[in-house]
Order: C-alpha cells, then sequence, then structure tokens
C-alpha cells in the first residue's frame, strides 16, 4: 500500500469521480459555415433520473454508529454517513447507482482511512510534531490547480465538508508525512549503486525506421515462406533507394507500412524494452546516423536509422532516485508503524459488508 494512500488525499481522490459525474468535458468542435448546414432542432436534454434519498437512506442505516474503534477513539457512524450520502446522491443523479454491498464496502474502506489517519496523528503528536497549515495551502492550490477551482468546490461540497474541514484534514496529513520522513534516512550510497544497477532507467534511444509489414502481422499470425519472401523483396526496394542516395524520410514516406511514415519514419524517443527485442537489440549496436540492414521482427521487416542514444548523468537524476528510495523506505516504515498502532491500540473496522 502506497504511503500516500494512507492519508486524507485518498479520500478526496475516491470522491472525485462522484463529484464530477456530470462535468465530463466534450470534445471541442468546430462550428460549420452557417450556409452550408441547415439548424438542426435542439434535443431535449435528457431527463435526471430521479432519485430514491428515503432508500439511500435506509442502505445507510446499515452502517453502525460506531463504525471503527480504537483505544482512546473511534469513528463515528454519522461521519461516514454524512461523507458518503451527497456523493451517492450525485452518482444516482448521473445515473450510477450502488447496491447495498457495494454501499457497505465503500462505507468500511473510508471508516478505515479516517480510523488510520485519527491513530497516525496521535503517533506523529506525540513525537512532537503539529498540523502543518503552511504545506496545506500549497496542496489545496495543486489541487485547484489540478482541477479548476469551481470543480474543487463542487467537490469539498459533494464530500459534505467545508474548505476549513478539508484544510483541517490536509493539515494534519501533511503532519503525519512530516513525521514519517523524518524517521527515514536513505544511505548517502544508495542513489548511486541504484543508478549503476538499473542503467535502462536512465537511458533513452532515438530511432527512425522503414517497416515492410507481413500480411496479418496486426492480428499476429506467422507469415507463409512466400509472404516472408515477398516482404522481404518489398523492403529491398526501398533499401536500394537508400543506397542511391534518396533521403531516408522521404523513403519512409512512400514505402513504410508503419503509421510514422508520415514523421518520415520518426520513432522519437523511447526507453529501453519499449521496442521489441529484435529491433533494440539491432539499435543498441549503431552508432547516431548508421542505417542498418534489414532486421526481422514479428511484425515484418524493418530497415532502422539509429539517432542520438542518451544516458542521463548521476547528477542529473540524483534527486529524483533520492526521492525515489525514500518513497520505497517510507512505505515499509508506514506498513510497520501501521501494523504496531493497530496492534497496540486494538484498532478494528466494525462494518462488514453483507456476504453474497
Amino acid at each position: 500500500m502506497s504511503f500516500k494512500k494512507i492519508l486524507v488525499l485518498a479520500a478526496i481522490a475516491a470522491a472525485m469521480p462522484f463529484a464530477m459525474a456530470d462535468e465530463t468535458k466534450k470534445p471541442e468542435v468546430k462550428e460549420a459555415p452557417k450556409a452550408e448546414v441547415k439548424e438542426a432542432p435542439k434535443a431535449e436534454a435528457p431527463a435526471q433520473p430521479k432519485v430514491d434519498e428515503a432508500a439511500i437512506d435506509k442502505m445507510l442505516a446499515a452502517i453502525p454508529e460506531v463504525a471503527a474503534t480504537y483505544e482512546g477513539g473511534q469513528v463515528t457512524g454519522k461521519e461516514i454517513r454524512d461523507f458518503l450520502r451527497p456523493q451517492i446522491i450525485e452518482a444516482a443523479k448521473a445515473g450510477h447507482t450502488l447496491n447495498q454491498e457495494q454501499l457497505l464496502g465503500a462505507a468500511a474502506n473510508y471508516a478505515n482511512q479516517v480510523m488510520l489517519q485519527n491513530l497516525l496523528a496521535i503517533e506523529a503528536k506525540s513525537k512532537g510534531f503539529k498540523p502543518d497549515m503552511d504545506a496545506a495551502k500549497k496542496q489545496f492550490e495543486e489541487i485547484k490547480t489540478a482541477n479548476g477551482a469551481e470543480n474543487v468546490q463542487k467537490m469539498i461540497k459533494t464530500m459534505g465538508m467545508t474548505e476549513e474541514t478539508l484544510m483541517a484534514k490536509l493539515a494534519e496529513s501533511a503532519m503525519i508525512e512530516a513525521f514519517f520522513q523524518s524517521q527515514v534516512k536513505v544511505e548517502e550510497n544508495a542513489a548511486k549503486k541504484f543508478y549503476d544497477d538499473n542503467p535502462q532507467h536512465f537511458t533513452t534511444y532515438n530511432a527512425s525506421h522503414i517497416l515492410a509489414m507481413f500480411p496479418g502481422a496486426k492480428e499476429g499470425k506467422q507469415p507463409t515462406a512466400d509472404e516472408d519472401k515477398a516482404t522481404l523483396e518489398k523492403l529491398q526496394k526501398a533499401q536500394k533507394e537508400l543506397a542511391d542516395g534518396k533521403d531516408f524520410a522521404e523513403v519512409a514516406k512512400t514505402h513504410s507500412d508503419c503509421p510514422s511514415k508520415e514523421q518520415g519514419g520518426n520513432l522519437g524517443t523511447f526507453a529501453p524494452g519499449q521496442m521489441v527485442p529484435e529491433f533494440e537489440e539491432a539499435l543498441k549496436k549503431m552508432k547516431a546516423g548508421e542505417i542498418s540492414q534489414p532486421v526481422k521482427t514479428q511484425f515484418g521487416y524493418h530497415i532502422i536509422k539509429a539517432g542520438e542514444t542518451k544516458v542521463a548523468s548521476f547528477d542529473e537524476v540524483k534527486d529524483n532516485i533520492n526521492q525515489h528510495l525514500q518513497g520505497q523506505e517510507m512505505n515499509k516504515l508506514a506498513k510497520q508503524v501501521i501494523d504496531k498502532i493497530i496492534a497496540e491500540k486494538k484498532a478494528k473496522v466494525l462494518i462488514e459488508p453483507p456476504k453474497k
């Protein structure tokens, strides 16, 4: 489980599909010249599904008054109902309904999130940490930038929260994250070792190609001997034009069966493992600007023109590696701390979805 999912941001992300169910963007369409198109009669907007709020309340009533418990505290069923009810209503308006099992599953999941956040907040405060409102404001601005301020306000309302309540939760989440970060130490040489052991993460290739595709390759069919021969002969025509000095991009546009022909065969930049093995192995042996002999793969025969292979320096990626390693260590530590707290505090979620 990712450390970030422990925090309340997971609950916010989970709420987004409900909150935005009727906000799906439609692709922009350019208006046709009015002289050429007769205006069609406007279609009536589809009727919004009728929402049976009484039925929703009846399902929510199955959530017990104490949704989760631990030594020194509890999560109330009211808190879970207040969070879920407006989301379920909005979802129903958009035509999405939940059955009893799905609702109780969502309720149990949210109760667990709230319980863990409460327990981790207690642990962080016991170590001298305090809610970080500055970090909360920064996170809130990032959320608004990513989703739009108006959509975020609707999301908050749909979750049954106020902006002040959300900011308090975010400040608490930032405190918990700071607590875990203080507990994690990455060895100085760990980043360099990761860099040396994983060159594939820091290497990028660039290449163009001309492809003569086997009949049936898109369906995964193997070529017959005659099909193989004919495909190779087709590529050899392109190969001859290249030998005669014709521009690679022009030959690709004329002869290639790959959509990349529209870009002169340019495949752009890609990482190790993104191309089929035969293609990549041939490319590794080539220098920038070099053109290969025909290379056979499962798709057909290729002529490859090598671009520049780049390997990021350690200094360029050191900070990213350290963040990655720190995140891994935080995930491990979070699991250990959570398991320990749950055992010590006898923490338990009391919502049980009905058995099928």
